[in-house]
């Protein structure tokens, strides 16, 4: 299924540090509107509800949000490939962390 999704810099940013170091801002951008086309919806949500997409190249999450002015998706981190099992990844941990200092300081 095709998936028309945006990507915020941040989300950029973050698919450079965890998974392209290679890569420049624009390639990673790039690259991620391409292999986001065939993006596999997962059935299981983050712990704030948004919805997450595996994609493959490299093998990562994609964590989501509805834009509903835009009526589009938005990609608001990449996170890598969630495993089996209960608990959070230090790589999640991570992001819920940021999430809360942001939200706690009116961001």
């Amino acid at each position: 299924m095709k998936h028309a999704i945006g990507f915020t810099n941040h989300a950029v940013v973050r698919f450079v540090d965890r998974h392209a170091p290679q890569m420049s801002f624009e390639e990673a951008a790039a690259h991620l509107r391409e292999v986001s086309a065939d993006a596999v919806q997962l059935r299981e949500r983050t712990l704030h509800g948004e919805l997450q997409y595996r994609i493959n190249d490299p093998r990562c999450v994609l964590v989501v949000k509805r834009d509903r002015r835009l009526h589009e998706l938005v990609c608001v981190t990449v996170l890598p490939e969630r495993e089996v099992g209960g608990g959070l990844t230090e790589a999640e941990a991570e992001i819920v962390n940021e999430w809360l200092e942001e939200h706690a300081q009116g961001g």
